[in-house]
């Protein structure tokens, strides 16, 4: 959960934000300083660190906190949405498609990328932080914790390619260990001017293939 400021009046060198307003008829001066001033964002993910402890990781797409994306997370928000089933604990991981908003679009997006081979954001069935903008909280994620955040962000940085240049995307099914699986090939230029494609997206659908 995050709040965005949208005018100030002025920000200083240190990175606070003068924000003037009335009460009634007296002038007020509110002068912010952000939690993590003295605490930058070193693992990068536009969060400074020091306020991820206050907020909850999570698996987009994971509905039920099983640690997987498969068919019982869209049943799980279509039941919410129309049932009258429980609606989960952790509202983005239930925004799939990141729109800041819960509803059927979320589920269409899920089934989409299970059934069809829509190409779901890379972040999706990752372990992350919220840095979207929007009125969702995230109140408990059984599959995710802070240790899975960093480890997944220190594979990130070390696989194939970093600093590369994204070319193109190809997201399609393909049949891995008796399963389809929805995957992602992701093809980048590198920094000396080699190609490389690199597998971005792993989803098991849990659909027996032959």
């Amino acid at each position: 959960l995050l709040y965005d400021i949208t005018a100030a009046d002025s920000i200083n060198d240190a990175g606070q934000i003068l924000v003037g307003g009335y009460l009634g008829a007296e002038p007020l001066t509110f002068l912010l300083t952000p939690a993590g001033l003295d605490n930058p964002d070193p693992n990068g993910d536009g969060i400074p660190d020091a306020c991820q402890s206050l907020m909850q990781p999570f698996r987009r797409g994971d509905l039920n906190g099983d640690g997987s994306i498969d068919i019982g997370d869209p049943v799980s928000l279509l039941g919410a949405l129309f049932s009258g089933g429980s609606y989960p604990t952790c509202e983005d991981a239930a925004d799939a498609n990141d729109d800041g908003g819960l509803d059927i679009g979320d589920a269409i997006f899920l089934l989409t990328g299970l059934f069809i081979g829509g190409a779901p954001p890379s972040v999706i069935g990752g372990c992350e932080y919220d840095t979207t903008a929007d009125a969702l909280s995230c109140e408990l994620s059984s599959s995710c914790s802070a240790s899975d955040v960093a480890e997944e962000q220190s594979d990130t940085e070390n696989q194939p390619c970093a600093g590369g240049v994204l070319l193109s995307e190809h997201a399609y099914s393909e049949c891995i260990g008796g399963t389809w699986h929805t995957v992602t090939d992701s093809t980048y230029q590198c920094p000396d001017g080699t190609f490389q494609v690199v597998r971005t997206f792993d989803m098991d659908t849990g659909q027996p293939c032959p």
